[in-house]
């Protein structure tokens, strides 16, 4: 499995380049790229090329972008869904031309059937994830605030389409009261990548790293593992956190 840092982990560095080579010194294999609104809304055709110049001088690759702003989609009102809508089209050719395969959409929904927005999923993001998997990109859901793993695997269920997946995060079933290896059995025939962290009082060495790992191979799972841990001046808990992973057998 790849094992990758988001941006915001990398203490070091003033760019992406700079990040780039801080997490190649430590063993990483990519970095996960989080855009703001606003850039997501400028990005144009020519956007991609400062990112494959830093990306060809650092040596290491992106694999997955970010769209942090997507919570609440099936409950906003048909302006804002459409803003959404527009920005996930134009992350996608961004996406893919500098070489990632896969967009993070941080996603949680209100209501306790977790199914109830999937009619406007079906209406407003199947033609989105058609152009996705066109272009080679997935679109992965992450279950974050108080939305739990299972629910968003019963609402990428109903939905059901390849290119929308979800995006598995361990960390994150420990804010919302849940057992990280009884929420990564729900998702794992959905999961296209995993993000590894630990929760509200729980380290990440105390995490079920290997047993999670373990699990998501039983089902086949094709992706990689991107670390999402606090930045700290040095970034020696990147270091740190590189080497416990091989440990748990993340390669």
């Amino acid at each position: 499995m790849l094992i990758g840092a988001r941006q915001g982990c990398v203490a070091g560095g003033q760019t992406i380049e700079e990040k780039l080579s801080i997490l190649k010194s430590f063993g990483y294999d990519f970095l996960e790229l989080a855009l703001t609104r606003e850039e997501i809304a400028g990005l144009g055709p020519e956007s991609a090329g400062a990112y494959r110049e830093m990306i060809a001088r650092a040596g290491l690759p992106i694999r997955s972008t970010s769209l942090g702003h997507f919570g609440g989609f099936g409950g906003l009102a048909a302006d804002g869904r459409a803003e959404i809508v527009r920005h996930i089209r134009a992350l996608i050719p961004f996406t893919r031309a500098i070489g990632a395969d896969t967009i993070l959409l941080a996603t949680r929904e209100e209501g306790t059937d977790p199914t109830a927005h999937a009619a406007v999923y079906r209406r407003e993001l199947v033609p989105v994830a058609a152009e996705a998997a066109g272009a080679g990109v997935t679109l992965a859901c992450e279950h974050i605030g108080w939305y739990t793993p299972a629910a968003l695997a019963a609402l990428v269920g109903a939905v059901d389409h390849p290119a929308l997946r979800i995006y598995f995060d361990m960390g994150n079933c420990l804010h919302v009261g849940e057992d990280p290896l009884e929420q990564a059995r729900i998702c794992a025939p959905l999961t296209s990548q995993l993000h590894i962290k630990g929760g509200p009082t729980t380290p990440l060495g105390a995490m079920p790293l290997a047993a999670v790992r373990e699990i998501l191979a039983a089902a086949g799972f094709p992706g990689r593992g991107c670390l999402e841990i606090p930045a700290v001046e040095g970034d020696r808990p990147l270091a740190e956190a590189r080497g416990l992973l091989k440990m748990a057998g993340y390669r």
